[in-house]
């Protein structure tokens, strides 16, 4: 629910209302798709039933090629959302640690409230050991705090491969098929038989799985987002500039709240040049300025456009038109990005 709260497509308030009857009907598919039963789950490790792989997979590119086409139109920001920072060797070790532990409980934190609902000990019995954990995580903190903050910023799969988003996504679907066929071999070898890879809608889904990811490679989504970061960069330069050139005092119009908006965009701009490829890290601060700026220096033309005289023209002198309040900034919809911190 964070991007569409966020990006002000439904009040904030509303968020969390949805987020309680998306995570209810998330709760019903698990529990449908047989994942309260801690054997359902385990059964990956034994290469028995692959149904985990397959759901996590889907999961993670339906998200990824929805995102990157949204993202493509310009209908969702990736920059302006808070990704967590890369910190390897905790998220090695945390990695490693919850897979232990998915294989000695059964159940991962999601599908052990699945289990505990539907009436399952053993599944309110891992909570209660998550709890535990959490717990014994917080109390001797300090002797790997040294782990949990390093930090290397936010690092993509893009940058690590040096490649564009769309190209990025296009091997992400790959491997998802490839996963699947290979899943569905291992299964026939085990359980002598393959229901999974002869269904022709798992064949359709592989196609325009592999399709939306070609047509993003030819959209160039990265190319699209610098230039359209520039292009509205461009625009707020033009305009403080004639604000600037009008005379008219900004300090006798904007907040100093609003001034010191204008005045880290003006040594943002100052040093400023269009990238030649999209770096998550730039396009965020051309975001984040952007983001904070654009209210503040449209109403700044407004006033400045109603603080100016009229041009007299010839004839009689015409009737001075009613002043017009201008209205404050509106607050930018979403949220500030932080460096290290979450929303």
């Amino acid at each position: 629910m964070g991007p569409l709260a966020k990006l002000g497509v439904f009040p904030d308030w509303y968020g969390m209302q949805l987020a309680v009857l998306t995570g209810f009907f998330f709760g019903l598919a698990l529990q449908r798709a047989g994942f309260a039963d801690p054997r359902k789950l385990v059964n990956i490790f034994y290469l028995r039933d692959f149904a985990v792989l397959r759901v996590m997979f889907t999961a993670i590119v339906t998200c990824s090629l929805g995102l990157g086409v949204l993202w493509s139109l310009g209908l969702y920001q990736m920059e302006l959302m808070y990704i967590l920072p890369t910190k390897p060797a905790a998220q090695i070790i945390g990695g490693l640690l919850l897979g232990v532990g998915f294989i000695v409980g059964g159940y991962c934190p999601t599908t052990s409230v699945v289990a505990a609902v539907t009436g399952r000990l053993d599944g309110l019995v891992f909570i209660l050991g998550m709890c535990l954990g959490v717990v014994g995580f917080y109390l001797p903190f300090d002797l790997w705090r040294g782990l949990y903050e390093s930090s290397q910023g936010t690092i993509l799969l893009p940058q690590v491969l040096g490649v564009g988003r769309g190209l990025t996504l296009l091997f992400i679907s790959a491997m998802a098929v490839g996963m699947f066929l290979l899943a569905g071999w291992v299964e026939a070898k085990i359980n002598k038989e393959d229901l999974f890879t002869r269904s022709t809608a798992v064949t359709a889904g592989a196609l325009i799985l592999i399709s939306v990811a070609l047509v993003l490679v030819l959209v160039n989504p990265d190319g699209r987002t610098v230039s359209r970061y520039d292009a509205q960069l461009t625009e707020l330069k033009d305009k403080l500039d004639t604000a600037k050139a009008s005379g008219v005092a900004m300090s006798g119009v904007l907040t100093p709240e609003d001034l010191r908006v204008v005045e880290n965009l003006e040594t943002y701009l100052s040093s400023y040049e269009k990238p030649k490829t999209y770096r998550f890290t730039e396009m965020r601060e051309a975001a984040r300025q952007i983001h904070m700026a654009e209210p503040v220096v449209n109403y700044l033309v407004e006033s400045v456009r109603h603080a100016l005289p009229m041009p007299r023209a010839s004839g009689p002198a015409p009737v001075a038109p009613a002043p017009q309040a201008v209205k404050a900034p509106p607050k930018p919809k979403g949220f500030v990005i932080m460096d290290d911190e979450g929303c």
